[in-house]
């Protein structure tokens, strides 16, 4: 008596381990970075010490004009 074997034995397997973490450390480093960089922009500088002045509190300018006289 010959037992046929009906089922499908020839299987893949596929095996992918995880890895050691490096990409989800990183991809967490640059999210943190993310959000101080978007709080320190909306915030602005004047948490601390003192900060350059990027446009002036009053400009005063002279201007002479020459008649060509």
């Amino acid at each position: 008596m010959t037992h046929r074997d009906t089922h499908d034995t020839e299987r893949e397997v596929i095996v992918t381990n995880g890895g050691s973490g490096a990409g989800m450390i990183v991809g967490v480093v640059l999210a943190i970075l993310a959000v101080l960089l978007v709080l320190w922009l909306f915030f602005g500088m004047e948490g601390g010490g003192e900060s350059a002045d990027v446009v002036p509190d009053d400009v005063n300018v002279d201007v002479t004009v020459d008649d060509g006289g």
